[in-house]
């Protein structure tokens, strides 16, 4: 504070900056931003009702002090060092501009503030208009939204990872934690594509790059390693790029989901149904004097349901054209492919040819049974 003769002097000139502008004052007083005018010297020569409000100081405790006292220790030296230059004739980068920074109330609070500066001129010399808005509100919505975010990930079943256009990590969730079996501290900070040189070789880092770049992408069903923890596996992710306010490519996102569990399941299921269907086929020869040829293919998945026709009786070997063109005829209607309608046709031949042989006749059909396109040659013998 400055002492009671420097403090009239302060308020003289304050009432010849009040007889240039009669405005302002009324102006000021119904703002709800803080507005204070400081001299060359950096007192404080005006002081509005909502500065009051914000800072907890008087009109009478302020004006005539140095505008320092309203700043952390930390910005002091800066601000006179800059007030210097500014009077030398170095506008520097704040004036006209706004800015956000930390400010001191008279409890010696810090508060989070946004600081709009201008610089005009009257009778008596220089002056600095300081506008500020307190961001109290504006921090604790963020604070709150950004809690909500990071509770978010965290609880997320899927893992996820953000990255900035130098592909630097800057979060890595508990999922993604237990799926390369490496803490946050380990990664944070680093390069993902450094961390995981496997990623370039299932076209994850091409997903990285391509989201930093503007581009959305999905993989599936890849291969991972990580030697330092020994986790290994399968997974899948979607990448995606992160704007700022802007809409500027900041960085990217991605998503990972392990499926290494599925793979093995879905590879048991395959492995069972393989054993169910060649045991189906040797109990069904096993009881029966019927010869069965059974193709699975994924092909012949759409013609279930569809109807093959009826039996075709061969009685003499100079019927088996007349058997292949009845076995083509009815593969073609369940929608197979000729080069599988080929390789059945030839293992049918072998099967008639021993039934005609040995029995005189024998029956041949096609259809469909378990999923399968099947051909049954039934001899008409008594072995």
């Amino acid at each position: 504070m400055t002492d009671r003769t420097e403090k009239s002097e302060t308020e003289q000139l304050e009432e010849r900056l009040e007889q240039y502008e009669p405005r302002f004052k009324a102006m000021a007083g119904a703002s709800p931003d803080a507005i204070i005018n400081i001299n060359s010297e950096s007192v404080i020569l005006f002081w509005n009702s909502a500065a009051e409000n914000m800072f907890g100081y008087s009109r009478r405790e302020i004006i005539g002090s140095n505008v320092t006292i309203l700043m952390p220790e930390r910005y002091r030296f800066a601000h006179s060092d800059g007030m210097k230059k500014f009077f030398a004739g170095d506008t520097g980068p704040f004036i006209d501009s706004t800015i956000a920074l930390m400010a001191l109330t008279k409890d010696n609070r810090e508060l989070p503030i946004e600081l709009t500066l201008s610089v005009w001129s009257q009778e008596g010399g220089t002056f600095v208009t300081g506008i500020i808005r307190d961001l109290s509100s504006v921090k604790a919505a963020l604070k709150e939204t950004e809690d909500r975010f990071q509770s978010m990930i965290n609880s997320s079943l899927d893992g996820i990872l953000a990255y900035d256009k130098n592909f630097i990590i800057t979060i890595w969730n508990p999922e993604m934690e237990r799926i390369s079996g490496l803490n946050s501290k380990d990664v944070l900070g680093r390069s993902d594509l450094e961390l995981f040189p496997f990623l370039e070789k299932v076209n994850e880092g091409r997903a990285v790059k391509r989201a930093v770049k503007g581009q959305a992408t999905r993989q599936v069903e890849m291969y991972f390693e990580v030697p330092k923890s020994g986790r290994k596996g399968y997974f899948e992710s979607t990448h995606f790029p992160v704007y700022d306010v802007h809409g500027n490519v900041t960085g990217g996102m991605g998503i990972v989901r392990e499926i290494t569990k599925r793979k093995k399941t879905e590879e048991a299921l395959r492995q069972k149904d393989h054993e169910v269907r060649k045991a189906y086929a040797d109990v069904f020869s096993a009881v029966t004097n019927e010869k069965l040829l059974i193709l699975t293919t994924e092909e012949i998945a759409a013609a279930q349901g569809k109807t093959c026709g009826n039996p075709y009786t061969v009685s003499s070997f100079e019927q088996l054209a007349d058997l292949r063109q009845f076995v083509r005829d009815r593969l073609r209607a369940c929608g197979l492919s000729k080069d599988y309608s080929s390789n059945m046709i030839s293992a049918s031949d072998e099967a008639v040819v021993n039934g005609v042989k040995h029995a005189g006749s024998c029956e041949a059909q096609v259809y469909f049974l378990y999923g399968t396109v099947q051909i049954r040659i039934t001899d008409h013998g008594p072995g």
